[in-house]
């Protein structure tokens, strides 16, 4: 599959739903429902639905002043067959001056583990570096990002982490990125690498290696790569998924 275009993003295997609902039911749109990014994917992934309802059990379990600038370092979803729903177990440490928190929890039968982090103390943040500028190889399966993609999924999720939606937050939060970059939810990637993948897994590993930073109009092509498993754009590589049982 070719790159695609941004004004003919479906051919990228997403078809563009309007009204579809989130983990919570139908959300509330301002005039014209807001596109819903990869909802054809999360229609057909049990396993990317599972990893999405998680998040939201963990933010409840959390409360929403401690969400703010939690960052994603990783996500696991199993295989069917782990029980009943539990309540979220949260596991906190602390290690160079970040704040690490391990949450479980059982989603539609899957064990899900979310691993975040929050920037705590004097640790310096990280400048800003030049992306590499890779371009998109030819012939790669290809998603192109926008703000409204990132705002979209905030509104269908109900992840308004201010990293997600005000510029300069994300790099307050300890990450790489300008002061008016806003960063994309690590599920918005997660969804789009599955879809881009195509086939359907058992279970899945994901690790978040690199923020994938959003400013103003700027369109950012992410394409996967099938040899390393990884979702890339011209700032590099953003997220690596290791299937389980596909």
């Amino acid at each position: 599959m070719g790159a695609t275009s941004p004004a003919d993003a479906q051919s990228a295997g997403f078809l563009i739903a309007r009204g579809a609902t989130g983990p919570r039911g139908p959300q509330p749109s301002d005039g014209e429902p807001p596109r819903r990014l990869a909802s054809s994917v999360l229609t057909a992934s049990s396993v990317l639905t599972a990893a999405v309802r998680a998040v939201d059990a963990v933010r409840e379990a959390v409360g929403p002043r401690a969400w703010d600038g939690l960052v994603h370092r990783g996500c696991s979803v199993g295989a069917r067959g782990a029980g009943p729903a539990a309540a979220p177990l949260l596991l906190r440490a602390e290690r160079g001056g970040w704040e690490l928190l391990r949450a479980q929890v059982v989603v539609d039968g899957r064990l899900v583990t979310h691993e975040l982090a929050r920037l705590v103390g004097e640790a310096p943040v990280p400048a800003a570096s030049a992306p590499p500028c890779q371009e998109v190889p030819e012939g790669a399966r290809t998603w192109f990002l926008r703000a409204r993609d990132v705002v979209d999924w905030a509104a269908w999720s109900g992840d308004r982490n201010a990293v997600h939606r005000v510029p300069g937050a994300a790099r307050a939060a300890g990450l790489a990125v300008g002061e008016g970059a806003v960063v994309a939810h690590g599920m918005c990637l997660a969804a789009i690498a599955l879809g881009l993948r195509g086939a359907e897994p058992r279970g899945v590993r994901l690790r978040f290696l690199a923020p994938c930073a959003v400013t103003g109009d700027a369109v950012v092509p992410l394409w996967w790569e099938e040899t390393t498993g990884l979702l890339r754009s011209p700032q590099g590589p953003h997220l690596r998924l290791l299937a389980r049982g596909a």
